[in-house]
C-alpha cells in the first residue's frame, strides 16, 4: 500500500517493508556492513527477502552467487513494487531464490558461503524466534566458509531488555571472540550482530 510517495507491504497484517529513509537507511546498512567486512566475499546467503534492497546492495560487490531463503511464495512478487530501491535483482543471473525455510537451509544445505545475512521479521512474530537461538546461530556457523562473515538482524524495539540480553549471550556462546554489536541509528533501536574472524578487525565485543 501507498501512502504518497511511500510504498508499503505487509505480511499477517504486519508492515515489515516500505521505501521510508528510516528504512532504506537501515536495509542498505545490512547489505554493505558484511560485505564490507569480509575482503573478498563471493558466496552469499541471504535469509528472508523483504523488499530485497539488502539483495541489490550486496549485488553491488563482486560476488558470484547469491542465494535467498524465502518461505512466503509472495515475496518475489512483492519485491517488484520496490525495484527503484532494490536494483531489480532478479534480473542478476547471479541470484537464486530458494523456497525453503531459512533453518532448513542452515540445516542441509551442502553449500557453504562467505556471507550469511539473516533478516527475519520481530521476534515476537510466529516462528520467527527461532532463529535467535543458540541452535540457529551454530547452525549459521557450520555453514560458513573459512573466514566468513555472519550478520544477525534483530529488531531490538518492543522487546524487553533480558531477551535482548539473552540473544547476545547466546550469541556469544557460539561465536566468541570476532563479535560486535552495530547499530544504523539509535533511534531506530536496530541491531546487527556481526561474527567473523578476529583477523577481520572486528574489536571488542557485545
Amino acid at each position: 500500500f501507498k501512502d504518497r510517495d511511500d510504498v508499503f507491504f505487509a505480511l499477517d497484517g504486519k508492515v515489515d517493508g516500505s521505501n521510508t529513509q528510516a528504512d532504506v537507511t537501515t536495509q542498505s546498512f545490512l547489505g554493505d556492513l558484511p560485505a564490507l567486512l569480509h575482503p573478498d566475499p563471493k558466496t552469499v546467503l541471504i535469509i528472508g527477502m523483504g523488499t530485497g534492497q539488502t539483495l541489490g546492495e550486496i549485488l553491488r560487490f563482486p560476488v558470484s552467487r547469491l542465494d535467498c531463503a524465502e518461505i512466503s511464495p509472495a515475496m518475489p512478487h512483492v519485491a517488484k513494487f520496490f525495484g527503484a530501491i532494490n536494483r531489480r535483482f532478479w534480473e542478476d543471473p547471479r541470484v537464486h531464490i530458494l523456497r525453503a525455510d531459512g533453518r532448513t537451509v542452515l540445516r542441509f544445505s551442502p553449500e557453504s558461503y562467505d556471507l550469511i545475512v539473516s533478516e527475519p521479521s520481530n521476534i515476537w512474530c510466529p516462528g520467527v524466534a527461532q532463529f535467535f537461538t543458540r541452535e540457529a546461530f551454530a547452525e549459521a556457523r557450520d555453514r560458513l566458509a573459512p573466514g566468513g562473515v555472519f550478520c544477525q538482524w534483530v529488531h531490538a524495539y518492543k522487546m524487553e531488555p533480558e531477551a535482548l540480553r539473552r540473544i547476545l549471550r547466546s550469541f556469544l556462546d557460539v561465536f566468541g571472540p570476532g563479535s560486535s554489536l552495530w547499530v544504523s541509528a539509535p533511534e531506530n533501536a536496530d541491531v546487527f550482530l556481526v561474527a567473523g574472524p578476529p583477523g577481520l578487525g572486528l574489536d571488542g565485543g557485545v
